[in-house]
């Protein structure tokens, strides 16, 4: 009896010693998961509308459909606001930083599934759904990251970030015109936004408007410099213009940005082989080949 009576209160003692839990853990989560969530939770919370740092963004060659998600470094960009209450925290939370890590570690089906879990419980949380249509983006899956984008847009109709990302689907579908109408309004409530001018300009460059894509993509260069895709970008709309020199320069400073960007020497070697010269033409060839693995 002695030694029962000694072992239970060694038990409670261990009970009580034993910290509270914060939230209750989701049950798809496993224990690595939540001990960095716990770890996390120290800081501020992070629900707003910047669904933070994702890793699925696409090649800087191509035109991905969805702005950068972390602007807050611009000067330009708008103050988030909070997507879900702060004071409302909970499973929701951590099923966030949870989705949040996956898609950093590369794990993006499980990060999707999270994401649907966190918006099963909290429908209006914007932010995790702006981050899954990026996910699904991505992933190929462009018809369900449209819906998901509509309801974002449904839900915050003003948010020109929101708008950008379903005007630049709605390009990829080929919906030019409703892509265009989100560009404007998007421009509208931020004359500013990069990302829009971008998107704004790789539409019309689609459409064959080059000469109207010119200004968004200078625009966009003014606002962000250091974006190898909109000097790629640009170079198409010199070259068929006929602005040779023109392009010549934005093709080589998108391969300065991006080294490892193969259409922006294959730019190149066309705009040599235009210029008649057809040494240098090959070399952007052959380096073309080199990179793109073929």
């Amino acid at each position: 009896m002695a030694k029962t009576r000694r072992r239970r209160r060694k038990q409670r003692r261990a009970r009580d010693a034993r910290p509270a839990r914060e939230t209750e853990a989701s049950p798809t989560l496993d224990q690595d998961l939540r001990e960095v969530v716990a770890a996390q939770r120290q800081r501020p919370s992070p629900f707003v509308l910047d669904p933070g740092a994702e890793p699925d963004s696409a090649p800087a060659a191509s035109a991905p459909a969805f702005p950068d998600p972390e602007p807050a470094g611009r000067p330009d960009a708008p103050t988030p606001t909070p997507a879900v209450d702060p004071a409302d925290l909970g499973s929701a939370d951590l099923l966030y930083h949870a989705a949040r890590r996956a898609a950093v570690q590369g794990e993006r089906d499980r990060a999707i599934a999270i994401y649907r879990e966190l918006l099963a419980l909290k429908p209006e949380h914007t932010a995790a759904r702006h981050s899954l249509a990026l996910l699904l983006e991505t992933s190929g899956r462009l018809d369900d990251a449209l819906d998901e984008m509509d309801r974002c847009v449904d839900a915050d109709p003003d948010n020109p970030r929101y708008l950008t990302a379903r005007g630049a689907l709605r390009s990829q579908h080929r919906r030019f015109r409703e892509a265009e109408a989100d560009f404007q309004r998007a421009l509208a409530l931020d004359p500013t936004n990069v990302d829009t001018h971008f998107h704004l300009g790789v539409l019309r460059s689609r459409r064959g408007l080059w000469a109207e894509a010119l200004p968004c993509l200078r625009r966009s260069i003014e606002l962000d410099p250091g974006c190898a895709a909109a000097y790629l970008h640009l170079g198409d709309a010199l070259n068929h213009v006929d602005d040779l020199q023109g392009a010549l320069q934005a093709y080589q400073r998108s391969a300065e940005l991006g080294p490892t960007n193969a259409r922006a020497l294959y730019g190149l070697g066309v705009v040599y082989d235009r210029l008649n010269l057809p040494d240098d033409a090959a070399l952007m060839y052959r380096r073309s080949r080199e990179l793109a693995g073929t």
